[in-house]
């Protein structure tokens, strides 16, 4: 049947007209975040109703449908007609239980039916998708996976966290092209035998769960990268994969653990970066602990240690350690409150380096210093007499030091506020870009004149908080490092306090490891331009974007941004970019008026102009 005008069956039928024809050209349909209550019957008759220029041998089968973000409450049994489906995502509707029908859809490789309302057991028949990669069922009220799970062997990631899982199928050690699994935020009490089977595994997440301890789960899992077992009931320390030279990052805060055993540590040395161990309940650490020493970040926070091992300064890629909340009664508070390199540098002079790994050089005290300058005739404690220091003495008369590219490790001593060029009253612009510091040490914040700091490309990861407190700060540029949310959070340490960042207008933080919006930002007052692109931020949601009164131009471009949350109660918001995400929510045209505008591009169905003061008058109303 041809139609030369749009069913009036659409609730919008020009649009559902164009999105279906192009449907039929590419075999791909979208109809997320349309507001629909029930599944389009259009569907079933896509290559029925063409328009008069189409013909049905030119048409593309369909492959792929997506009707995530409605309300949708079920699925009828026509379903079975789509026979040549791959992809089926129905992510975020009102989904009870899936026909029967269904299952008889061979050719799927995706199914992703997260954050429904499906209750009790997956079906059986769940088994015939057999050809499935992905199956992603997570946010649900599912109590049980069936043992048929075992036999989709061709899948690559499962996820099914955010339901009320007690166990996993005894039949999962099937699934050996499985290479992550997300079980997080379940009822998990212990893993099946067949578990340690899963020898393709990359990630494991099943934090959250109620695992009292996982035996040889991990043992023969050689190419795992990432574990995640934060928040169960774990008072043993897992015993991880032997002949692993892969695992990266291994999580497992919020425990009962009581020791880390040694032969564990020797297991992970090659590989291991990030080990959290906080909220547990160690006493001791073994002096071999320094032997990862790889380790770029070891969390401790919240342990009953008295010590800690002297090894630990040496490690040189240790940019965290973070030790707070214990009752390290041998190192002086001023100390750990100091960070992580003045702690290191610390433990370097209580003990040597760690044997047979690629470590620091010994920290010296000030006898063994000067006699190596005595026998060496080492230059070292010479004033600074560079070819460089004209920059230093340009700089103090115009108030503007460009340090770009200048191959730094540790900022010069002659920046130092109180020197001799009292760079704390005279500089105004420091640029410290392109160079290799690891941090923005306290010194920076003894320059109470600045008013613009910039180092991008330095490989930061840490800025201390008093720089938070220079007083005229104004524009704070720190792209493309490595700072995270923790990071930007402890540089406003201070939250509200007066003084924090009370001139600060533009603060660019791109091209960093920022995953959630940091809390703290939200004190900034006067903070006209925040540039978030090109992080790894989610959802905007669970900050007071209200509380930004000055906040105009925001870019969370090239995120994975999900959700907007409330940023339009930004009350000065007039540019938001939101380019290259994951958003799925579509805005409703009609709540908007002609107050400001928001670029949404690629991410949303279309490009569309927006409005939100009157967006904010209806949620006061409501």
């Amino acid at each position: 049947m041809r139609r030369s005008t749009p069913s009036s069956a659409a609730p919008q039928p020009s649009v559902m007209a164009h999105t279906l024809r192009q449907a039929r050209q590419s075999g791909n349909l979208n109809l997320s975040s349309c507001e629909l209550r029930t599944f389009p019957a259009q569907i079933f008759r896509l290559y029925e109703d063409l328009d008069e220029d189409e013909r049905s041998w030119e048409c593309a089968s369909l492959v792929n449908l997506d009707l995530s973000y409605n309300e949708i409450e079920a699925i009828p049994e026509q379903i079975e007609t789509l026979k040549y489906l791959l992809k089926f995502k129905m992510r975020h509707n009102r989904l009870q239980k899936v026909p029967n029908s269904f299952w008889t859809l061979e050719t799927l490789t995706s199914l992703d039916l997260s954050n429904n309302q499906l209750e009790g057991r997956l079906p059986q028949n769940v088994g015939k998708l057999n050809k499935l990669r992905e199956l992603g069922v997570e946010g649900n009220q599912l109590t049980e996976l069936p043992e048929s799970v075992g036999d989709l062997h061709e899948l690559e990631i499962l996820r099914v966290d955010n339901n009320q899982l007690r166990a996993l199928p005894s039949t999962i050690g099937n699934l050996r092209r499985l290479k992550t699994l997300s079980a997080h935020s379940n009822q998990i009490a212990e893993l099946p035998t067949s578990f340690g089977f899963l020898t393709g595994l990359l990630t494991v997440d099943l934090k959250k769960n109620n695992l009292h301890a996982t035996g040889n789960a991990f043992l023969a899992l050689t190419s795992v990268k990432y574990i995640d077992l934060r928040e169960n009931k774990l008072e043993i320390f897992p015993t991880l994969p032997e002949n692993n030279t892969c695992l990266d990052q291994l999580f497992l805060g919020f425990n009962s653990i009581k020791q880390v055993p040694e032969d564990v540590i020797l297991s992970a040395k090659e590989s291991l970066t990030v080990l959290d161990i906080r909220d547990n309940k160690l006493q001791h650490l073994s002096d071999r602990l320094p032997q990862l020493y790889r380790l770029k970040t070891l969390d401790l926070t919240n342990n009953d240690l008295h010590d800690l091992p002297a090894g630990l300064g040496y490690l040189k890629y240790l940019n965290h350690l973070l030790v707070e909340g214990n009752p390290l009664r041998s190192i002086r508070s001023s100390i750990i409150s100091s960070g992580t390199e003045p702690l290191k540098k610390y433990l370097r002079t209580r003990g040597g380096p760690p044997v047979g790994v690629d470590a620091m050089e010994e920290e010296m005290d000030e006898f063994t210093f000067s006699q190596r300058q005595i026998v060496h005739n080492d230059p070292m404690n010479e004033a600074p007499t560079s070819e460089d220091e004209y920059l230093y003495r340009d700089a103090a008369a115009s108030g503007s030091l460009q340090l770009v590219d200048m191959k730094l490790h540790q900022l010069p001593a002659q920046l130092h506020g109180a020197g001799v060029y009292r760079f704390g009253e005279t500089l105004l612009q420091l640029n410290l870009s392109k160079n290799h510091l690891l941090e923005l040490p306290a010194p920076i914040g003894e320059l109470t004149s600045l008013h613009t700091l910039i180092a991008e490309q330095c490989g930061l990861k840490v800025i201390h908080a008093s720089i938070a407190m220079i007083p005229s700060l104004q524009y704070l540029r720190v792209r493309k490092n490595s700072l995270t949310t923790d990071a930007i959070d402890a540089m406003f340490a201070a939250g509200s306090r007066p003084g924090v960042c009370s001139y600060l207008k533009e603060l660019d933080l791109r091209n960093n490891l920022i995953t959630d919006v940091p809390q703290k930002l939200q004190f900034l007052e006067v903070i006209d331009t925040l540039l978030l692109s090109f992080n790894r931020i989610q959802v905007l949601d669970g900050f007071s974007w209200s509380s930004m009164q000055k906040l105009s131009v925001l870019s969370i471009s090239d995120n994975r941004l999900e959700s907007l949350g409330t940023v339009y109660q930004a009350p000065m918001l007039t540019s938001l970019s939101l380019e290259n995400n994951e958003l799925r929510q579509q805005l409703d045209d009609f709540a908007i008026t002609a107050a400001k505008r928001f670029a949404l591009k690629k991410d949303l169905a279309m490009t569309r102009s927006l409005k939100i003061r009157h967006l904010r008058k209806i949620e006061q109303k409501s």
